[in-house]
């Protein structure tokens, strides 16, 4: 949102004239900014219903759209029972140019240039290898080369490789990449040489990371997907500082690949993270308009509830370090993986999708996020 103290506020703008220095006044455009910015939320509401549409009585759907919600989000959230004013509605969620991170957010969505910048603060990360541009391998270490040959060398040495694109979200064009007997291995499905070389040269933008390994109790809960812990910083503009506004773990379902996303109730699973602890709730696992909210994952039978994520403090305190010296920043969701020993961030998301927590309780229960919100013209 455009911000106007600087030029409504005489005794900033006498102190700038003073000392020579250029501040630009608003015009017609500028001050009609905050109306027309709601008028586009408003219409991009509509397009995220036709997208998402989700049968409802219309007198639901009515009250979903008055409230700002789709009634995907009604439906997921249970706003005919649950206090609509505690969950941040649809209409505030879909930022434009006055997203928190403003001119920062292209920054934090490339995963190239957030990959670089984590590096040069010291943040835990995968180790980055390189870069395939145009289908060329760009190694970190090293002239570029065939990207193929790049790969295969790297596969051949026993290292798990993951590819991903440097924009997108979701886990759309992920491709996991290992060698086995027979071959290799593309998202843990066989594929040939010739099948991997048609794949790899078509990839443009795209990273090359190694595959970490997560921690023995996200493997047995379930082993088929590396389990991550979605975590949501805001800034504390009063106290000038980030607090952690909602957590979540996430973990993969059979059948469904090695991602585990919950691509907004409709993937994998979702299990509440109690802040203070650590500790995990019951997962939520949403099928169609079911929603049922279980102790044990559905596949593998292994407790969920009640077991606490080792090292969760230190890793917060952590997480909270790094986002502290990113005050350019102040609204990322977290793809964070926990090791056997520390953690790892496998990205951040500057347009963080709200259902994976909300689904668990409105993030605006915290005084602290309403307060973000409003401060950054999100909710009136």
């Amino acid at each position: 949102m455009l911000k106007l103290m600087q030029y409504v506020n005489p005794e900033v703008r006498a102190l700038r004239e003073r000392f020579a220095i250029d501040t630009p006044r608003p015009g017609l455009l500028e001050w009609l900014a905050a109306p027309l910015h709601w008028l586009a939320r408003w219409l991009d509401l509509l397009l995220m219903e036709k997208r998402k549409w989700t049968p409802l009585p219309w007198r639901h759907r009515l009250r979903a759209w008055r409230l700002g919600f789709t009634s995907f989000s009604y439906s997921l959230y249970e706003l005919e029972r649950n206090p609509p004013q505690d969950y941040l509605p649809d209409s505030a969620a879909i930022l434009r140019a006055d997203r928190p991170n403003g001119r920062y957010n292209e920054a934090v969505f490339s995963k190239v240039v957030f990959s670089r910048m984590l590096k040069s603060l010291g943040a835990p990360q995968p180790p980055l290898l390189g870069v395939i541009c145009r289908g060329a391998l760009l190694p970190e270490a090293g002239p570029p080369g065939d990207s193929l040959a790049g790969l295969v060398t790297l596969l051949e040495s026993g290292r798990k490789l993951v590819l991903r694109p440097s924009y997108g979200g979701g886990g759309t064009g992920i491709l996991f990449l290992q060698r086995s007997p027979a071959g290799y291995q593309v998202n843990s499905l066989p594929a040939s040489a010739a099948e991997l070389e048609e794949l790899v040269r078509g990839l443009d933008d795209y990273l090359v990371t190694g595959f970490v390994e997560q921690a023995a109790y996200a493997r047995e809960i379930f082993p088929g997907s590396t389990n991550t812990l979605r975590i949501l910083t805001l800034w504390d503009c009063e106290a000038m500082q980030p607090f952690i506004a909602a957590a979540c773990h996430r973990f993969g379902r059979a059948g469904r690949g090695p991602l585990d996303n919950f691509h907004a109730g409709a993937g994998g699973t979702s299990v509440p993270i109690d802040i203070a602890s650590g500790r995990l709730g019951r997962a939520v696992i949403r099928d169609g308009r079911e929603i049922s909210r279980v102790a044990d994952h559905p596949d593998t039978g292994r407790r969920i509830e009640d077991v606490v994520v080792p090292g969760w403090r230190d890793t917060m305190d952590g997480l909270l370090g790094l986002a502290a010296r990113m005050p350019f920043a102040p609204c990322v969701g977290w793809d964070l993986v926990k090791l056997e020993d520390g953690w790892t961030c496998l990205e951040g998301n500057p347009l963080p999708g709200y259902h994976v927590w909300q689904v668990h309780g409105g993030v605006l229960r915290d005084p602290r996020a309403r307060r973000f919100y409003r401060e950054f013209g999100m909710l009136r």
